[in-house]
């Protein structure tokens, strides 16, 4: 049984080293994206990624997980919204409108970060200090609601 045990540890060690290679690479990747797009990484600390073609559900999601975070973050973050809204619920697009008016945002709307392995399939929580990415999550349903992912915001 301790053989096994034994042969188990390295194959623990290789998983858990290529997760953090592939999240490096995504943030290079990202970091490769706010270079094209003029964003200065010294100037914010976190940055949200938001698919604006994507389900109301979903954006809808962010826009409520962006106006419960405390201030404290909010003065320190930028959010993409990537496209344009196509959607017609007049409820979601008024909420990111008002939004707008609130916090620091960039808008992409030729989807540039498209161009870049990202890993943006849904919407994206990067916390960036130091000019190195310390955090690079998914906001997943499930994560909007994860306490312990705002205690590693701060």
């Amino acid at each position: 049984m301790k053989k096994y045990i034994f042969m188990y540890i390295p194959l623990l060690l290789v998983c858990s080293c290529q997760v953090n290679n592939t999240e490096r690479f995504y943030c290079s990747q990202f970091m490769s994206y706010l270079q094209e797009m003029k964003i200065d990484v010294s100037d914010t600390e976190y940055y949200y990624a938001v698919h604006m073609q994507g389900c109301n559900t979903c954006i809808s999601s962010s826009i409520a997980f962006i106006n419960d975070l405390p201030s404290t973050i909010k003065e320190r973050m930028l959010v993409l919204f990537v496209g344009d809204y196509i959607g017609n619920d007049i409820e979601c697009f008024k909420s990111i409108e008002i939004l707008k008016n609130e916090i620091s945002y960039i808008e992409d709307s030729h989807q540039k970060i498209f161009n870049y392995q990202t890993g943006f399939a849904y919407p994206l929580f990067i916390k960036i200090k130091n000019g190195k990415c310390k955090m690079y999550e998914e906001m997943v349903n499930e994560k909007y609601s994860d306490t312990k992912l705002l205690q590693k915001l701060e």
